[in-house]
């Protein structure tokens, strides 16, 4: 399903080769055809009418810090493989939106979550932002010495249930699939119908991207030292940014790696007051038409309100060795490079030491600025930077040290 951009570009220009995009929508609408048609109309539901504006809504109200746990109805479900389902709206289009296209969100409590389908491009369907989830196996093994050739397991998360772990769990599935060349708008998106605080969430990987990560495919690299995979959760009130949370839920910056594979808490607390929320995935492995590796994450058990206690992010990995990093790496780690604030507005503060040579980047490559350290303690201007991810690198006496912020 992921990175449908590229299927756009075939139609548009032939001479594309079919093997520079990702194939998974392509099994996955196969997938559904036969037991999409079965479901009953009965089980079909209204689509919701929500607005996709920041304006709140005064025809709900919640108690103070509810649970969003996703625990829809089964007739709201359809089954598209053995012990798997998904919301059946999944690859439905809404046709009063816009012919063919359109959104069918899903609303639980007081949060709205957009679900963006396509179906332009015939039975090559494309979805993006939400959907839900019941699937609880996967039908291939994520061990990196096993084939794998099926895309189911994009609705798979990788602990196999939902964050509370009971029988018949539900959880989020979230995909994001927005490229700046085919797509201006990202549908990772979920607005609430008040006013109010994010006590936090717990997030995952699905399986799907857990094993391209971990054994790379023929897409995606493996990841190897140097690389991450990381999602930044944006906090919006009356249309104005708030402040962002980013969490890596793949990182290989160091002699010890990590891929998350349980669920994760994370504190949005410092998200502040908030209308909506925004998410957005990054990754170390992109190239021409956007990110090469899937761009899926789980999310479950969104606590809302201001709480008497939200327990802090849970930061602790099961680690292994990081493929790729060698000997020589280790003398480098002795250079050490902190960043703060993270994201950042206008002014970076660079720690390293006096006399380093710093290089800001773009996640392309592209040297956007250059700096010598003349203290331990370095204040950076950034206001004229582009938003975006960007790498710092630091260099003294041949030793070096890199890390990343992100510019709001």
């Amino acid at each position: 399903m992921k990175q449908m951009y590229l299927l756009v570009a075939t139609f548009l220009c032939c001479s594309m080769s079919l093997l520079a995009q990702r194939p998974e929508n392509v099994y996955a609408i196969q997938a559904l055809q036969g037991n999409k048609n079965a479901v009953s109309t009965a089980s079909k539901k209204t689509a919701p009418a929500v607005s996709r504006s920041s304006s709140q809504s005064a025809s709900r109200s919640c108690a103070d810090c509810y649970l969003v746990d996703f625990e829809i109805s089964s007739d709201s479900l359809i089954e598209i493989y053995d012990e798997a389902e998904i919301w059946n709206h999944t690859y439905e289009f809404n046709d009063p939106i816009n012919n063919y296209k359109g959104f069918w969100d899903y609303e639980e409590a007081c949060m709205t979550f957009m679900h963006y389908a396509d179906t332009t491009w015939s039975s090559m369907a494309y979805w993006d932002g939400f959907t839900i989830s019941n699937t609880r196996y996967f039908d291939c093994d994520t061990a990196c010495s096993s084939s794998c050739t099926d895309f189911h397991n994009q609705f798979a998360a990788m602990p196999k249930d939902g964050a509370k772990r009971r029988t018949a769990d539900k959880y989020a599935v979230a995909y994001d699939g927005y490229n700046e060349f085919f797509f201006q708008e990202r549908h990772c998106n979920i607005t609430l119908s008040q006013d109010d605080s994010i006590c936090g969430l717990f997030l995952t990987l699905n399986a799907y991207t857990y094993k391209s990560i971990k054994c790379g495919d023929d897409f995606a690299g493996a990841f190897e030292y140097g690389d991450y995979y990381y999602v930044t959760i944006k906090g919006y009130l009356n249309g104005a940014y708030t402040n962002s949370v980013v969490y890596y839920l793949a990182d290989y910056r160091s002699s010890t790696a990590y891929v998350v594979d349980e669920w994760k808490w994370v504190n949005l607390q410092g998200l502040g007051t908030v209308d909506s929320l925004a998410f957005e995935l990054t990754t170390s492995d992109s190239g021409q038409y956007g990110p090469n590796t899937p761009m899926y994450f789980c999310l479950d058990e969104i606590k809302v309100g201001t709480c008497q206690s939200c327990a802090t992010t849970d930061n602790t990995h099961n680690t292994f060795p990081t493929p790729g990093y060698s000997a020589s790496r280790a003398d480098a780690q002795d250079l050490k490079i902190e960043v703060s604030p993270n994201p950042v507005n206008s002014v970076l503060t660079v720690q390293t030491e006096t006399g380093s040579n710093i290089s800001i980047l773009s996640k392309e490559g592209s040297v956007a600025k250059k700096l010598k350290a003349t203290a331990s303690s370095v204040d950076v201007p950034v206001s004229d930077l582009y938003p975006g991810m960007y790498i710092i690198h630091c260099e003294n006496g041949g030793r070096t040290a890199s890390t990343t912020f992100i510019k709001n």
